[in-house]
């Protein structure tokens, strides 16, 4: 998409943004599986109650702008997420403040 204008550019990081808490939301619950330590389980069950809350704000402020939510998936979300995925998969005596760094 060509950005022409200012409002152009604002819609298209708001989808980002958008794109970035979706995959969020899929991956906040595989991590809480992932760990051990109540308190680190918590944070993450928190965070996703927190991120749900930004998907429906940033709905409502697309919607607002007459703008539809879909755009391109956020590679930097996908990229951390990724890291994420790989360090719970090889975690054997990693810390949790390793998955705590790689969640944020």
């Amino acid at each position: 998409m060509a950005l022409a204008t200012l409002h152009d550019l604002f819609v298209e990081v708001l989808k980002d943004l958008y794109s970035a808490e979706n995959q969020l939301l899929e991956a906040l619950p595989r991590m809480t599986k992932g760990v051990k330590p109540p308190e680190l389980k918590a944070a993450f069950t928190q965070h996703l109650e927190i991120t749900r809350s930004h998907v429906a704000r940033l709905e409502q402020i697309i919607e607002n702008l007459d703008a539809g939510p879909k755009g391109k998936k956020c590679a930097a979300m996908d990229g951390r997420i990724e890291e994420g995925t790989e360090l719970l998969e090889t975690k054997k005596g990693v810390e949790a403040s390793t998955l705590v760094g790689a969640a944020q």
